[in-house]
């Protein structure tokens, strides 16, 4: 199965853990370090593995995370492995702030509470039009269903 990887920092936890969890919600299978570790693991070997695997990147762009070498590392991979990487920006940010790597990339816009629905439904749309023909029909039927509701809350 299809797997988005969240790529973050810190400071950014709390946004990392609701996006993850409405993610599942709609039956996106989704890596997030806190949630996914194995104890006894080594951190970077885990984090490492889980890239690999992972499809989709969904990176979240803040001015934290643009200082952090972790997650430049992280994009850096998803990159060189050719992964899907979606953007999503979690606080205003200033283009010269963000990677000249990164500046290809459309941005999935966050920074609002009442930006947030429209930016969850456009990810999992990003995903959906990526995701390789692995999921059942009754996963595809879910996942419309949960990006139609969103869409009737008038988002």
């Amino acid at each position: 199965m299809s797997q988005v990887f969240i790529s973050y920092t810190p400071e950014d936890q709390a946004f990392a853990r609701q996006i993850a969890r409405d993610l599942n919600a709609a039956h996106l299978n989704v890596w997030l370090d806190v949630n996914s570790f194995v104890g006894g693991k080594d951190w970077d070997d885990a984090i490492e593995d889980a890239l690999e695997v992972s499809d989709f990147v969904l990176l979240l762009v803040s001015s934290d995370s643009m200082k952090s070498r972790y997650v430049t590392a992280q994009w850096e991979q998803a990159l060189e492995e050719g992964k899907l990487i979606i953007p999503v920006l979690v606080q205003p940010i200033t283009s010269d702030k963000i990677h000249f790597r990164l500046a290809r990339f459309q941005y999935v816009d966050a920074t609002q509470p009442a930006k947030y629905d429209l930016a969850l439904k456009q990810v999992i749309e990003l995903v959906q039009e990526q995701l390789p023909v692995r999921i059942s029909p009754e996963q595809a039927r879910t996942q419309r269903f949960f990006v139609d509701e969103l869409a009737d809350k008038g988002h």
